[in-house]
């Protein structure tokens, strides 16, 4: 029995139907269709040189691009993924087109954008006082450093001032904590 999708093809591939036809056009729709599910492991065997064979050559090129557009994507994920994984958050996927690698690609520059926020927050908690929301030793030694590389650099003078409050602890006794917080 001859399916209405199967004469649209008869028609456009000006052949007649019979069985020989029928069984070449059901292979094609076969792999075809398991191509649309997914599997790009398939291959229209091509014997001959009628109109079936031409189109079992495009349709095996356009299974080869399809191949090739798979494994550049995959591996142009893993790139980022691995590189991300080690820490690196300064990648992106370029998003092109509206396939589900373009939907991975942005799940994953979603979590890479996720990764730099929380990165930035640990980064200024592990420098920043709880208490008084000012730079912690951690961040005044690097600073210090840093001018200290700087000044050693240009050749130019450096001065630290340190200051003590003396008796600081009758503040907190006579006024509380919250105010000496605020001093």
């Amino acid at each position: 029995m001859v399916k209405a999708s199967q004469v649209n093809l008869y028609n456009e591939l000006s052949v007649m139907p019979n069985s020989s036809n029928d069984e070449k056009l059901n292979k094609i729709i076969a792999i075809v269709s398991n191509v649309a599910m997914g599997d790009l492991s398939q291959a229209i065997e091509v014997t001959g040189e009628d109109e079936f064979a031409a189109l079992g050559i495009a349709i095996n090129e356009m299974i080869g691009n399809l191949r090739k557009y798979s494994k550049e994507m995959t591996n142009r994920i893993l790139s980022v993924v691995s590189d991300v994984s080690m820490g690196d958050l300064s990648h992106e996927i370029k998003i092109t087109g509206e396939d589900d690698f373009a939907a991975l690609g942005m799940a994953i520059n979603e979590m890479i954008y996720n990764l730099r926020r929380i990165h930035g927050e640990l980064q200024r908690l592990s420098k920043t006082d709880q208490l008084t929301n000012i730079a912690n030793r951690r961040s005044f030694f690097e600073h210090l450093n840093l001018e200290i590389a700087k000044a050693e650099r240009y050749s130019i003078p450096l001065s630290i001032a340190m200051v003590d409050i003396d008796h600081f602890k009758k503040v907190n006794d006579k006024y509380g904590h919250p105010m000496g917080d605020i001093v």
